[in-house]
């Protein structure tokens, strides 16, 4: 692939903070068009990135086609997975400097989490370090204040980059990760089929007196 790129008419890049010094020091360099769109994520992600590449080489109405026909043979599970997960909470706990991470693709490696997460019918709750009082983002200033905010919340699941984050553990919360994402139309169905296993596991809620170790 490498040896052909030369011969390509145009590059796309999925937006990524951490790698656009690799797009402009080594791909930046070619006489190749670059482009980055919106990520394919979601239905609506994956139909507008099409139509942005198809776009590129006059191609609109074959792209359109082809992601109806694709759409069409998952239509049905599409609707039944987000009719369960309709009405149910994923929550985040981040720190003021981590906010553009969730409405930010770029610097959440490509991934508009927020988007995704509401577009398959999710509700999306932020507790946020260093702020007091409750409102659109729930504050929390002490470990203790986290443990009641985790407690309290009718939260599905809680995003951590932690393996076996005992925070949650205790609360009795499962966690998901960025690793459940996946782009494209069978990527969406995937992701919201393994975000609602997740939701639906209850062997935190029901054991984390006995899982939480020790520790504040």
């Amino acid at each position: 692939q490498a040896r052909g790129l030369r011969r390509a008419q145009a590059q796309v890049f999925m937006p990524n903070a951490a790698y656009e010094p690799v797009y402009e020091g080594v791909f930046g360099r070619l006489d190749i068009p670059a482009h980055s769109f919106e990520p394919p994520y979601g239905v609506e992600g994956t139909r507008r990135w099409l139509a942005c590449v198809a776009a590129l080489f006059g191609r609109e109405k074959e792209a359109k086609r082809a992601f109806e026909r694709a759409f069409a043979a998952m239509a049905d599970d599409w609707r039944a997975l987000r009719g369960r997960a309709l009405g149910k909470t994923l929550a985040f706990v981040v720190v003021r400097s981590q906010l553009p991470r969730l409405s930010d693709a770029r610097f959440f490696w490509g991934v508009p989490v927020i988007r995704v997460l509401r577009e398959m019918g999710f509700k999306v709750g932020v507790l946020l370090y260093g702020q007091s009082g409750r409102g659109p983002l729930n504050g929390f200033t002490t470990p203790e204040a986290l443990a009641k905010l985790l407690a309290e919340g009718e939260y599905g699941a809680v995003y951590s980059e932690f393996f076996y984050d005992e925070r949650l553990v205790r609360a009795g919360k499962i966690q998901f990760a960025l690793s459940v994402f996946e782009p494209g139309l069978r990527g969406a169905t995937g992701t919201l089929e393994r975000l609602l296993s997740a939701v639906q596991w209850s062997f935190y809620r029901r054991y984390a007196p006995y899982l939480g170790g020790v520790g504040p």
